[in-house]
């Protein structure tokens, strides 16, 4: 995950443009995630790493107070795609006091396990249950009890994982339409309405609306769909295509599914994309990216497996076209300060040596001043980079991306704990 910034030690600087063949190399898929719009970033250089490993690239725009979830959910996908899961579905909302919601998602006899995992600030005041195909309620105790099931619970997320087939008391659960219910906890959901009384817009949204979520099941299967982004260039006007690939067994689904798009543009206007079936099981559709910026494709699949019971896909893929998107990233070949950071490498080299500490003390100059001094001198900022960015802290880059305080914060306790 980057902020786009060619970000290097005092005087050492290599580029992605520069570890790009050896990243490429490795004997891996490599996922990216660009963390904010397409002008702050490099998105040429990030596809670059990712091409040609059956990885891509995704990059969040804006993190506005409505997207909360839009970075966790796509590190969700991306752990999906790393462990050869698909996505079943992704859905978000509200939950509020009254009746559960059932939120339906099909499970194939193509599948050998699954997970169901909820995302949401207040699961405390949550309810989280799974009913299967006959009816069995699944829950925290009856998953503890259970050889083939199990329940997870951390600060902001629980996840059920499910092994196919699971026995249970009405019989075997497996193929067919399941439901995740989700209600409320009064006495829960009354102490998450008296923690926003300092946040009014967000204690105002949760008496309208209830308690946001984001609910999206994977599945290990043998029913897979791969949905790949391609572009002519990197500038507006470019054609790009959205390609999805739908297989059972390795087997194309010809003529037993049909595929979606559901875009965003660079300033929000949705619009749905249909997709054609241009090969057996690959579905195609292309368009012109005519305004900056981030363009967001929600791929949705559907159809019938060989035995003719329904299933679902997903999978969200993001593209950008940004003015000067193909001008060569920069490398070390083309720094203008490559001759200075050799200086500078020399200097910090000698500053190292044992006779050259003695020789500056017995001259009367501190050693950990000079190096104070040149640190100083060496901080550049690199080519890529307007001069004041370079020395700008983490948290200010990330404040002029996210500008609700609360997700800022969040993200800062969270790249906090990374780094323990």
């Amino acid at each position: 995950m980057t902020d786009g910034a060619e970000n290097h030690r005092s005087h050492i600087r290599r580029y992605i443009a520069d570890v790009a063949d050896e990243v490429s190399s490795m004997n891996g898929r490599i996922f990216a995630i660009g963390l904010g719009r397409a002008e702050v970033l490099n998105p040429a250089a990030l596809q670059a790493l990712c091409n040609g490993t059956n990885g891509y690239m995704l990059m969040t725009g804006d993190l506005s107070p409505d997207a909360t979830y839009r970075l966790a959910k796509y590190y969700q996908q991306i752990l999906a795609g790393a462990t050869n899961h698909d996505i079943i579905l992704d859905p978000e909302g509200y939950v509020g006091p009254g009746p559960e919601i059932r939120i339906p998602f099909w499970l194939s006899e193509t599948d050998i396990s699954a997970k169901a995992i909820l995302l949401s600030p207040a699961l405390q005041a949550i309810t989280f249950r799974l009913e299967t195909p006959q009816g069995d309620i699944i829950d925290p105790g009856t998953a503890s009890a259970h050889p083939t099931l199990s329940f997870e619970i951390a600060q902001q997320i629980a996840l059920y994982r499910v092994g196919l087939p699971a026995p249970l008391a009405s019989g075997t659960a497996h193929a067919g339409r399941w439901y995740a219910r989700l209600g409320i906890e009064p006495r829960y959901y009354k102490r998450y309405l008296s923690m926003l009384d300092n946040y009014p817009e967000e204690l105002a949204k949760a008496f309208a609306h209830g308690i946001l979520y984001n609910f999206n099941v994977h599945a290990f299967s043998n029913l897979r769909m791969r949905g790949s982004l391609s572009q002519t260039s990197n500038e507006p006007g470019a054609t790009m295509t959205v390609r999805a690939t739908l297989t059972e067994c390795g087997v194309p689904t010809a003529g037993r599914g049909t595929s979606r798009v559901e875009l965003i543009r660079p300033d929000f206007s949705p619009s749905t994309l249909a997709m054609s079936e241009v090969q057996p099981g690959v579905f195609e559709v292309s368009f012109d990216a005519n305004a900056q910026g981030v363009y967001q494709f929600r791929i949705l699949a559907e159809g019938w497996t060989l035995r003719g019971l329904p299933f679902t896909r997903e999978q969200t893929l993001t593209g950008a076209v940004l003015r000067g998107g193909d001008n060569p990233p920069p490398t070390m070949k083309g720094d203008p300060d490559a001759r200075g950071d050799r200086i500078c490498r020399l200097i910090d080299c000698l500053l190292q040596q044992k006779s050259v500490k003695e020789a500056l003390q017995k001259a009367g100059i501190g050693a950990g001043e000079l190096r104070r001094c040149l640190d100083q001198y060496c901080r550049k900022p690199s080519p890529a980079q307007a001069p004041h960015t370079a020395s700008l802290k983490l948290e200010d880059r990330l404040r002029s991306i996210i500008r609700d305080d609360r997700v800022l914060d969040v993200v800062m306790r969270e790249l906090e704990q990374e780094k323990k």
